[in-house]
């Protein structure tokens, strides 16, 4: 089954790209000058991760429910790795290069422009600490796409084998280290449940369960419960380092904002397939195509900007300033290199709808 691209999904990327995008940036301005600005108010932005896994397993199980047999998983997990691979290739390179040329005031970290371990980190097979630091998620999507090939592959007994997977991600939640990219957790961490709630969006199991809440019931929950988190893990959080703890902890967090990145799809998709209309649809949809860039490379732009911005200037003007020098290096390299990268790729294949970027 194939299904047309959603806007207010594409809204829904972009935003949370950009909560990713400030939540690291406020950590880094932080870090170097000594007070996070906006009074940390993005400390929850992390949750943006989540959004894109619920996300992601909506769109992968909307766009494959029904394909089956050898042929149909080859052409899956062919055309994952040519939408995700070669952009997260090129910005690694790009950071590894960083790391050789730019003074950046320090080392590099240890082992991490080791040639083998370079290697090994390119292949996007897990790393305990990968040179691209968001690239965590990617080895985790990676693994989900690899379960749901083989799901495919199995034909009409896959969805036994995705309910199976996630029947063992929800027993071993406290018994996995929750760390990004380390160890079992890119198969067996608890944000892989959020894989699973939005193949439950995509399949309608939702409507069936509670057939009676409209879109708009959806949408205020899930945006209610997040606002509520993210209040409560800024007034929890606002004085704990990152590198400490999530003030929920390594589990109740990325489930909690899971679920309300749920109810927010959910929302979403009920509300624009009952007619709803998202405005400015050509910036919109602009937006949501490079949103996987921004993800990308925000660090290594806001990296490189931070040091050669005024001394004196104020935590949040560097804030914003960053920002939107990230923003616009991500649509740039999204309209002048990754889209005609894409489009040169469907035409040499069979055509076929594209598949939209991983969250």
């Amino acid at each position: 089954m194939k299904t047309h691209r959603l806007l207010c999904l594409e809204a829904g990327r972009f935003l949370a790209a950009s909560l990713v995008m400030l939540y690291h940036f406020s950590d880094l301005v932080g870090g170097m000058r000594g007070e996070h600005p906006l009074g940390w108010a993005f400390r929850a932005g992390h949750c943006g991760v989540e959004f894109f896994f619920v996300l992601s397993g909506y769109l992968i199980a909307s766009q494959h429910t029904g394909q089956s047999g050898a042929a149909a998983a080859m052409r899956f997990v062919l055309r994952r790795a040519w939408r995700v691979y070669p952009a997260f290739l090129a910005v690694t390179v790009a950071v590894a290069t960083m790391w050789l040329v730019l003074p950046l005031g320090r080392p590099a970290p240890s082992g991490l422009l080791d040639p083998m371990r370079l290697l090994a980190d390119m292949t996007l097979a897990p790393a305990t600490a990968p040179l691209l630091g968001v690239s965590w998620s990617l080895r985790q999507e990676a693994m989900f796409y690899a379960i749901f090939g083989l799901a495919i592959l199995v034909g009409r007994h896959g969805w036994w084998l995705l309910a199976t997977w996630q029947a063992l991600v929800a027993a071993c939640i406290f018994l996995i280290p929750q760390a990004g990219g380390e160890g079992l957790a890119p198969l067996l961490g608890v944000t892989n449940l959020g894989f699973g709630m939005g193949m439950l969006v995509a399949r309608g199991q939702l409507t069936r369960i509670l057939p009676r809440v409209s879109p708009g019931v959806w949408l205020f929950c899930g945006g209610g419960l997040l606002a509520g988190l993210a209040g409560v893990e800024w007034v929890l959080g606002r004085h704990i380092p990152v590198s400490t703890a999530l003030p929920f902890g390594p589990v109740a967090s990325p489930l909690v904002y899971s679920v309300a990145a749920m109810m927010l799809v959910q929302g979403l998709v009920g509300w624009e397939r009952a007619g709803g209309r998202v405005p400015a649809p050509r910036l919109v949809a602009l937006l949501g195509g490079g949103s996987y860039m921004l993800y990308l490379t925000h660090g290594l732009v806001g990296s490189a900007l931070v040091r050669v911005l005024p001394a004196g200037a104020g935590g949040d003007l560097v804030l914003l300033a960053l920002a939107a020098a990230a923003i616009q290096a991500a649509l740039a390299a999204y309209v002048l290199v990754e889209r005609p990268f894409l489009a040169w790729g469907m035409r040499r294949r069979a055509p076929q709808a594209a598949v939209p970027a991983p969250g």
